[in-house]
Formats: structure tokens, C-alpha cells, sequence
């Protein structure tokens, strides 16, 4: 802004110093005079609440790792019952299994149990590489009792089982076809899983936990996992942890719940050098519940809690107390303050289009608010042109948790120009990326306008997918709208240049559903949020079978019959018959899809 027409501004911290400095002050002396007073023995009353949303906290994230081989299971249980796969087919199932294992680390071992005494499993070793059929050579190490398969609809977890001294957790589900059980698969969770996830417990809440079996045996612990690389567990009184033998000697005095699931025991043993201890039941590993805990040093802990417990009394009465002195500023400063939390608001939400420019301030600090803020706009709305939109509502509103990689359905697009290198022979660069980015935009635009996502550009192809990073039960609807839409567009697109005297564009398109895992992909500071998997591969090859079909044809829309099956019955398919794709033993059933254009 020029000098002359410049505002004056007034320092905000100048301002509130004069009117509430001495109120404050006031009342930071009373409070503290209060505080030593006050009774330090109560104090342990105000662990309740932390110590169940702790322990709550550390359960959902073991439970969280733990629904991932449940979910695994249930994936690999639905297609055997697809008939995507036959138990017979030892390297068809092998090649699952290693699939399995790599993509999902809670998982170590995987076995799958047939008829005539069929028998594969696949042990992943801490250095990744794979051993087949791991238990053979343990002959009292089973998983599976002999004998007709039980039914097993949902995932279930059995008893642990101790083999080769190592203790391992087993989940098992039916796998079914057209009603009869054919067989039992077993996933299990082995030591370096468990003991990984109580370590990072440990660290992420900067204290020591532990998880106890219903004898008070130790089978986990965030400060002692070496320990267990030679034992499978062992007993409190033989645990190297002298702090945690004291649990049985520690009085109770204290037990909190938000609800009956949430209860939580709250122990203190020792006097000077004593500890804290935090322990809820966990049920669903074994027959008898284990007992989730952590510890902390006592006086560390109460004198932590006591700080707290001071600082929201001082900040309590001081801001009642500074609430009169606000009533006289509050006209001045509250229409900025409302305008840049409005603002806020809608940058939580990714409604970046919808901003306002915030205007400047006579408030020092105000106006240099609304300058970041504006600036903020500016770079988050050319930022959203380089990355898919929903990803960054989701990074907005949870954090790094939207990148967090994920094992997920989705429906997959592949566009490709047909003949576009031949194409570009004849044109400069200015033309070629003239139009490429025409199309782009054409094809893009419809995309988001169907709720997909792009992941990326490859010359002269798309690749899109729906389903992530926010679930979509519609998916495979919302892709073939797309792919309807993009055909609209490009037919309307190819009238214009032929209008011109320019040559028409024809497009192939693959769409195919999956499973693949979604998140961030890569390492150091260079990451991308992508999918990765089999169905990946499936895609971009069926849309390049689309040369042999388009003919002089605007377009070809080829679709696998997992994407068909998952599709309404508003959409239209012709079948093509069965094709065989690279890198696949089983050839599978192509359909052309007929967009409705009129």
C-alpha cells in the first residue's frame, strides 16, 4: 500500500497490557497464595479422567492394528467365496499369502487349512524374507486340530499359541462356497508385532506399558522388548523390571469409567520412590481378558498434575476477572476477531473458493492477522491445484491421519489418447501442451465433479480413482458417471475442432475394483499420496486393450466384471468376452460400457 494512504495502527499487546496488567497480577498472587494451601492428596482424584482416556487411547490403537488382519481375512474369505481363487492352487495361494504378508505388517505368519489335508502357510522372517510352511518342522506346534472344518463366519480370535519360543495371537475365519465350509485360514500376530505396538504406546504417551496375561505373566513391555526375543513370556516375579513387580503390592485407590468398556484401576505403590499404576481389562485375545497397563513415577506425575491443577485455577480467575476490562474492547476488537474465525472456520472445511479477503485492521496485530490469513488463501488455493482436494480437506481436518496408508475398495480409471505421440510429431511444444491441457482440464473437471480423485498424469493418460481418501459406498456408480460425463465432454470437445479444420481426439478408458492400499508412498521428504496394488496394474491394462476395439470410434470404455458387479442397474455394459491380462494367470471377463449420451 502506498505511504499515503497507509493506516495507523496501535499495538494490541501495548493495549490489552494497560487495561488488564494489574488485574492480572492481582489475581496471579491470590491464586497462588491459594495453592499453597491447598490439600496435595487430593490431587490423585484428577488422574481419573487422564488415565481413562490414556488407556482408552492405547487400546484403540492396538485394536486398530489388530482389525487389520481381521479385514484381511475377511477380504481373502469373500473371494474364495467370489471363486476368485481355489484352495487346490498351491502357487495361486501362495502368491495371496506373500501379498498379504508384505502389505500388512501386524500379520507374520498366514496359513490356510483344506480339504484332503491341505496345508500352506507362510512365516514372514524379521528380515522379510519368507519361509514356507514354517510349522512342519515343529511337530507339537499346530494351529489347526485335524478333523471337519468349524464354521466360522467373522473372524475369531483362538487361544495364543508358544512355538519355536515365541508367543503368537491367532485370528481364524471359515472359508465358505455356496454354503459348505472347504477350509479355515489363520492369520497370526507373532512377538516383534505385539511388542511393536506397546513400544510405540510407551513412546508416543512418554510412559512404560506393559500388557499381563490372567496369570500375571508379562507378554509385552515398552521398555523390555528384547526381552522376549528368547522367551515367550514370563512370570512378574522373574520380569527384569523391579517397578513393575510392585504391582502386586500396590493399593488401589482410585478406579474411573466413562462407561462400563472404559474401567479403569488407578494403584499407588511405594512412598518417595513409588509409582502409579494404570491397568484396564483387554478382551478378545484369548480366552481369559489381558490386562492393559502403564506406569509412571509418583511424584512426577502428581507434581505435574498439581501444575495443572494451579494453572487452570490462575487462568479461571483471571479471566473472570479480565472479562470486565473485555466489555470496553469487545466492540473494537470482536467484528475483526469474528471475521478472521469465520475465516477459520472455512479453512477446516477446504471452502477456499468461498473466502473473502479479510480487511485491514487499525489493530496492530489484527491487521497483520488478516495479511497471513490472506496470504494463507492465496498459497492454499494454488496449492489445491497441485494435489487432489479431498486429500487436503482431509489433512485440514485430521491431521496426518489422512495420509496414514490403508488397505481399501476403490474403483480405478485409466484414460489414454489414441495416437497422441503420432499426433505430437506434427506439433511444438506450445501446441502439444495446449492441448493436453485442454483435455485435462475437460477430463479433470468431471472427475471432481464426481467426488474422484486424480492421481496423476502420465503423458498423455489419466490416472483416477474413487473410494479414497474418504470412503465412498458409491464408488464404482460415481466412476462410470465420470467416464459417462468425460465422453460427453470430449464428443462436444471434438465437434469444436472439427469446426476448427483440427483433427478429433479418441480416447480409451479402462475402470476396473479392487482392493490396493492407499496412502502416502515414498520416503524422506519426497512422499505421494497414491494407491498401489494388483488392481493398479489390472486397470492400466485393460485400458490398453482398448486399441484393438475403438475402431474410428470417439471412444472405447472398458470395464472388468468386478467393476460391472459393483455398479446399478442404470448402466449399461456389452460383453466382450474373456481376455487374458500380463502378468495374470486367469483370464478375465471384459465389458464395453454404453455411456448414455443423450
Amino acid at each position: 500500500m502506498p505511504a499515503s494512504k497507509q493506516q495507523w495502527t496501535i499495538s494490541l499487546r501495548l493495549l490489552l497490557i494497560t487495561t488488564f496488567g494489574g488485574l492480572v497480577f492481582l489475581s496471579v498472587a491470590t491464586v497462588l497464595g491459594f495453592s499453597v494451601y491447598s490439600n496435595f492428596s487430593n490431587t490423585i482424584s484428577l488422574l481419573n479422567q487422564r488415565s481413562v482416556t490414556l488407556l482408552d487411547s492405547m487400546e484403540r490403537e492396538i485394536r486398530s492394528e489388530t482389525d487389520q488382519a481381521e479385514r484381511v481375512l475377511e477380504s481373502l474369505a469373500a473371494s474364495y467365496q467370489d471363486g476368485l481363487f481355489e484352495i487346490t492352487n498351491q502357487k495361486a495361494v501362495r502368491l495371496r499369502l506373500k501379498f498379504i504378508l508384505r502389505a500388512i505388517p501386524i500379520i507374520e505368519m498366514i496359513h490356510i487349512y483344506g480339504p484332503g489335508n491341505i496345508q500352506m502357510g507362510i512365516l514372514r522372517k524379521p528380515n522379510g524374507q519368507m519361509e514356507f510352511d514354517p510349522l512342519k518342522k515343529f511337530s507339537d506346534s499346530y494351529l489347526f486340530t485335524p478333523g471337519p472344518f468349524p464354521e466360522i463366519g467373522t473372524p475369531l480370535w483362538g487361544e495364543p499359541l508358544v512355538i519355536n519360543n515365541a508367543l503368537f495371537h491367532n485370528v481364524y475365519i471359515s472359508l465358505t462356497r455356496n454354503g459348505k465350509v472347504m477350509g479355515t485360514v489363520v492369520a497370526s500376530i507373532g512377538r516383534r508385532s505385539i511388542n511393536r505396538i506397546i513400544v510405540n504406546l510407551g513412546k508416543a504417551n512418554d510412559t512404560t506399558a506393559f500388557v499381563l496375561n490372567q496369570k500375571d505373566e508379562v507378554i509385552a513391555h515398552s521398555k523390555n522388548s528384547k526381552f522376549f526375543q528368547g522367551v515367550p513370556k514370563a512370570k512378574l516375579e522373574e520380569f527384569p523390571d523391579p517397578a513393575l513387580r510392585d504391582i502386586r503390592l500396590a493399593k488401589i485407590v482410585n478406579q474411573s469409567a466413562i462407561d462400563n468398556a472404559s474401567k479403569v484401576t488407578i494403584r499407588q505403590s511405594g512412598d518417595k520412590n513409588g509409582h502409579i499404576f494404570l491397568t484396564k481389562t483387554l478382551p478378545g485375545y484369548s480366552s481369559a481378558p489381558y490386562t492393559l497397563g502403564a506406569y509412571f513415577n509418583k511424584y512426577d506425575v502428581l507434581d505435574e498434575v498439581e501444575r495443572m491443577f494451579q494453572s487452570a485455577m490462575v487462568g479461571l480467575i483471571a479471566l473472570l476477572t479480565a472479562v470486565i476490562a473485555a466489555i470496553f474492547l469487545a466492540a473494537k476488537i470482536s467484528r475483526p476477531l469474528r471475521d478472521i474465525s469465520h475465516v477459520a472456520g472455512k479453512f477446516t472445511r477446504f471452502e477456499i473458493d468461498d473466502i473473502e479477503p479479510i480487511p485491514p485492521s487499525r489493530v496492530k496485530e489484527i491487521n497483520e492477522q488478516a495479511s497471513a490469513i490472506n496470504s494463507v488463501r492465496t498459497a492454499m488455493s494454488e496449492f489445491s491445484h497441485y494435489v487432489p482436494k479431498s486429500l487436503v480437506r482431509g489433512l485440514v481436518r485430521t491431521g496426518m491421519d489422512a495420509t496414514r496408508s490403508v488397505e481399501r475398495e476403490v474403483t480405478i480409471l485409466f484414460s489414454d489418447i489414441v495416437g497422441f505421440t503420432k499426433m505430437s510429431e506434427h506439433l511444438n511444444a506450445v501446441e502439444t501442451a495446449n492441448i493436453l491441457n485442454e483435455h485435462f482440464e475437460l477430463a479433470c473437471t468431471e472427475i471432481d465433479t464426481c467426488e474422484g480423485t486424480v492421481d496423476k498424469f502420465m503423458g498423455d493418460g489419466i490416472m483416477a480413482y474413487w473410494g479414497a481418501p474418504e470412503i465412498d459406498p458409491d464408488h464404482a456408480d460415481h466412476a462410470f458417471q465420470a467416464a459417462t460425463n468425460i465422453a460427453k465432454a470430449l464428443m462436444k470437445d471434438n465437434q469444436a475442432r472439427i469446426d476448427r479444420g483440427e483433427k478429433k481426439l479418441q480416447l480409451r478408458i479402462g475402470i476396473h475394483t479392487g482392493h490396493v492400499v492407499v496412502g502416502n508412498i515414498g520416503g524422506g521428504d519426497r512422499r505421494n499420496y497414491t494407491i498401489i496394488g494388483d488392481a493398479v496394474n489390472v486397470t492400466q491394462r485393460l485400458e490398453q486393450m482398448g486399441k484393438d476395439l475403438i475402431g474410428d470410434d470417439e471412444f472405447i470404455i472398458l470395464a472388468t466384471a468386478a467393476a460391472k458387479q459393483k455398479t446399478s442397474s442404470r448402466f449399461k455394459f456389452e460383453s466382450v468376452g474373456t481376455r487374458e491380462i500380463r502378468g495374470r494367470e486367469m483370464p478375465i471377463s471384459i465389458f464395453a460400457f454404453q455411456p448414455k449420451l443423450d
